[in-house]
């Protein structure tokens, strides 16, 4: 800059030279001046032009206007608090900033500078004041609020304070690894009284951790600082304070402390709840025992209430039919009484074999509960060995006014099994289907091939079986109708054995509930060839008669 600069280029002739006319121009206008800018606003303002003048600075590299206004405002902020106003008028400081704009441009007109020189400090005084206003202008309306604001966030502060001291869940802030903050649950639950007692301390000097559970923790931190939150896992742990074992529940989020990121953890001891929990546990356990007792009781007793009726029954008609033999032999007047004799030993046959049944499903049902009834797998023809013994209850069927129809998708199949057993099997489940099916009903007796196993299905038009009783058909000594008023008789353990034979040759049995009127029970059996005749039961002896069988089986259906 020329020389004749020299004056506006020293800040105490700049600034007495602006407050000269502040004065003598009379731009206050009584609302602004020495009230809202301080001397050191005007001293700063003032160096700020010199170093330009001086070194011709750019007006980015002018660094100070947040300073300046800063003191600018709160000297506004001052005058506001004495004359009792609620607010900062933005006006005011447009005015104030017009004001001391005009008079450092009519300081630097008033020089003998060139206009060249005079006109390029001018323009940078305009360029200064702009900016500056925008930042007073920006704080000015902040700072209208920043008391109100400041009292909120102290109030604010104050009362998380206290909720995080008064929470029963402890809290820990972790920086770097170390406890930068806890309430005294957190504390409490650590083993100590006070907070401050465990502050800059690590999880693992406090807590027993393993290598697992370290690598489980930095995972979950990591996760946490990626995500932001993680939802509460529980964790196990053995305090060092007293070697007490704790199980909590932990709460992770991310909060910013001290101008850095850092994890917030709220941990829950939960190791009362567990305790209360395992007790709950125990006690439906114990619970569910009581009630399997009392239900297993109640089998009981209804069982041997039930096999004494099937073996009263039976005995009964034995007894009440020899009597009456006796007294047809006595009586003399019969014409013929071979006729009446032949059907009372018909009727003493039919419960005899009633008896040899219940007997042979008990010790059976027994055997199995034991683990001694053998299974004697020998390779036959399973197609053959099921339609043989439809054929043979054909008759009989027939004989109740039902037709038997039997049906098979393959020819013959060769395979392992028990033949006696199948038809132990088979018979119970066309006994059961002839007792509930009425009069002109039908009997189905089916063979699928299914490459790796055969089922044997045997559905009837029934009466059907409810859905509610489906699920303990097969239970021991369980019985559709339990009453001993019931229509049709039976010692309830029928189709029990037959699940455990089914069993026997690695095969299931189930209802098949998509049949809607009456009911249908599948056999699936897996299909085995024995390798050579070794491998098969030597002492296998040929099934008995099937007519023969089936009258034992039968021998409880009297209608």
């Amino acid at each position: 800059m020329e020389n004749l600069c020299n004056n506006i280029s020293n800040t105490e002739y700049l600034k007495f030279k602006v407050m000269d006319n502040i004065k003598k121009n009379g731009y206050s206008n009584n609302y602004l001046g020495e009230k809202f800018i301080s001397i050191l606003a005007i001293k700063k303002i003032s160096s700020c032009i010199v170093d330009f003048i001086e070194g011709e600075y750019v007006l980015e590299k002018v660094i100070g206007y947040n300073e300046i206004s800063h003191i600018i405002i709160n000297n506004m902020l001052k005058y506001i608090q004495v004359q009792g106003t609620e607010k900062l008028n933005i006006g005011f400081i447009i005015r104030t900033f017009k004001c001391y704009r005009n008079s450092y441009i009519d300081v630097v007109l008033e020089e003998g500078c060139n206009n060249k020189v005079k006109l390029k400090i001018t323009n940078y005084i305009e360029r200064f004041f702009d900016e500056l206003e925008i930042v007073a202008c920006s704080q000015g309306l902040s700072s209208s609020k920043v008391k109100k604001t400041e009292d909120a966030l102290i109030e604010s502060e104050n009362r998380y304070k206290k909720l995080l001291e008064l929470m029963p869940d402890a809290v820990y802030v972790n920086d770097n690894g170390k406890i930068v903050y806890t309430n005294k649950a957190g504390a409490k639950l650590m083993g100590y009284l006070e907070p401050k007692e465990i502050l800059g301390k690590s999880s693992y000097e406090l807590l027993e951790i393993d290598d697992y559970s370290k690598t489980l923790i930095k995972q979950q931190e990591d996760i946490t600082m990626r995500s932001g939150y993680l939802p509460p896992v529980e964790r196990k742990y053995f305090r060092k304070s007293d070697g007490k074992f704790l199980e909590v529940e932990t709460t992770s989020t991310v909060i910013s402390y001290e101008e850095e990121k850092t994890i917030l953890n709220i941990t829950r001891d939960i190791s009362e709840r567990k305790r209360i929990e395992f007790l709950k546990q125990k006690v439906r356990q114990k619970t569910f025992l009581l009630n399997k007792t009392i239900e297993y009781n109640k089998l009981r007793t209804e069982f041997f209430a039930n096999i004494s009726h099937e073996l009263r029954t039976p005995l009964n008609m034995i007894l009440g039919t020899i009597q009456l033999v006796n007294i047809t032999n006595n009586d003399k007047n019969l014409i013929n009484p071979n006729i009446k004799v032949e059907k009372y030993m018909s009727i003493i046959k039919q419960n005899s074999y009633r008896l040899l049944k219940l007997v042979d499903n008990l010790i059976d049902i027994t055997k199995i509960d034991a683990g001694y009834l053998d299974i004697s797998l020998q390779n036959d023809d399973i197609v053959k060995v099921v339609e043989d013994i439809a054929q043979s209850v054909v008759e009989y069927v027939e004989s109740k006014g039902l037709e038997l129809i039997f049906d098979t998708d393959i020819e013959e199949k060769y395979m392992a099994f028990d033949a006696d057993k199948i038809e132990r099997i088979m018979l119970n489940l066309i006994s059961n289907a002839i007792k509930f099916t009425k009069r002109c009903g039908r009997i189905y007796v089916n063979i699928y091939d299914k490459q790796d196993t055969i089922v044997i299905a045997v559905r009837d038009t029934g009466i059907g079986i409810p859905l509610e009783k489906q699920k303990e058909i097969f239970e021991r000594f369980s019985q559709v109708d339990k009453s001993l008023s019931r229509k049709q008789e039976g010692s309830g353990i029928g189709l029990s054995l037959v699940k455990s034979l089914v069993e026997m040759h690695k095969g299931k049995i189930y209802i098949n509930k998509k049949i809607t009127k009456g009911s249908e029970f599948i056999i699936e059996l897996p299909v085995k060839v024995l390798d050579s005749i070794k491998e098969s039961n030597e002492n296998y002896n040929a099934a008995e008669n099937y007519i023969e069988r089936s009258k034992i089986e039968f021998s409880d259906i009297y209608s």
